[in-house]
């Protein structure tokens, strides 16, 4: 069954992704942007990165992987996280409707939901500690690095919270803070949480 599960997370994740490359490319195109322009900038988004790992820890599922305690739950980490910032922050931003919308419910909703599930349920949990915490939380700090550095450099930010000509580098850092302290008390909630389902299945 985790299999199962696992391939069907694995293909709705890749699914969503190029259906949501698709529908930026043509729309860059439509603009006078090139196909380039729409992947690079879907390469900046967390959700995007974060979705591209979901799938290829399911894939790896699928096939008869049994990756690590850590890596599964720092995946489970990311995506929750995904979802937990785009329906509490961002999802009012926009309406979305037609394919832009199926897209944005797989990338948001569904493969979170999904993921969790088979993680909460299925998947080993032994060794889960309080240091994989911290490790855990360098993916969203060097993601911050690179979204800023590559804001600096073009001009782009990928979320309202990082614009840094609109709020100020103060203001851009401190929120940055505040969503990394947020990402570490995710990341001591799913080892509790790793934990407590480990010594419910055992």
């Amino acid at each position: 069954m985790g299999r199962a599960i696992a391939a069907a997370t694995a293909i709705l994740a890749l699914a969503s992704l190029l259906l949501q490359a698709w529908l930026s490319a043509s729309d860059s195109v439509a603009r006078g942007g090139s196909v380039g322009d729409a992947l690079f900038r879907l390469s900046g988004y967390f959700t995007i990165l974060a979705n591209l790992v979901v799938a290829a820890v399911c894939a790896a599922i699928a096939r008869g992987a049994r990756p690590p305690a850590w890596l599964t739950a720092g995946t489970a980490l990311r995506i929750g996280f995904v979802a937990a910032v785009y329906h509490l922050m961002l999802a009012h931003l926009s309406e979305l409707r037609g394919l832009w919308a199926v897209a944005d419910l797989g990338l948001h909703t569904a493969v979170p939901l999904l993921y969790l599930a088979l993680w909460a349920l299925l998947l080993p949990k032994g060794g889960l500690a309080s240091r994989h915490v911290l490790a855990w939380a360098a993916f969203p700090l060097a993601y911050a690095a690179q979204a800023l550095l590559r804001g600096e450099l073009t001009g782009w930010y990928p979320y309202p919270f990082l614009d840094v000509p609109r709020l100020g580098l103060a203001r851009v850092l401190w929120n940055t803070l505040e969503l990394t302290l947020l990402f570490l008390a995710g990341g001591a909630l799913v080892v509790a949480a790793g934990k407590a389902l480990g010594r419910a299945r055992a």
